[in-house]
């Protein structure tokens, strides 16, 4: 499964911006790049470092041990969007458990109910997670993420 990840991108040097690609999460291993917008970029791969540069061609996955080399000339305040599909990694269960993932289902109106877990609901179909710790952002909607 795969999650948008745009990669967004300013003026470089003549140099351009060297990417070494780790499988370490978030090393861009895994990351399909499919195609760019705004001003234009050169996008190029080597095996390592030895290796010469080629031209990507979409859409590319990136492999772990790799580089990428991004050279954008222009100079203007706009930036380059490098569209990217990112893989999606289930973490573990925090204090490195490997609790099961909830399944999570929407109705028509996209409210949605959390199963495989000792949820109760309230007569207004209000939620109680007793495993699980919810974490809010700055709007207040909450992420939920398994404790047990």
């Amino acid at each position: 499964m795969y999650t948008p990840t745009p990669i967004l991108l300013g003026a470089t040097t003549e140099d351009g911006l060297t990417l070494s690609v780790t499988a370490d999460e978030g090393g861009l291993s895994g990351y399909v790049l499919t195609g760019q917008s705004g001003p234009a970029v050169s996008i190029e791969k080597s095996p390592n470092a030895g290796a010469a540069w080629t031209a990507v061609v979409f859409p590319y996955t990136v492999p772990a041990g790799s580089l990428l080399r991004l050279t954008r000339l222009d100079p203007s305040v706009e930036l380059t969007t490098i569209r990217a599909l990112a893989p999606v990694i289930d973490s573990p269960a925090p204090g490195g458990g490997s609790a099961t993932l909830y399944a999570v289902t929407a109705d028509a109106e996209g409210f949605q109910t959390i199963s495989n877990t000792n949820a109760t609901t309230d007569a207004e179909g209000f939620q109680t997670l007793p495993d699980a710790t919810a974490t809010p952002d700055p709007d207040g909607f909450e992420s939920v993420e398994r404790t047990a």
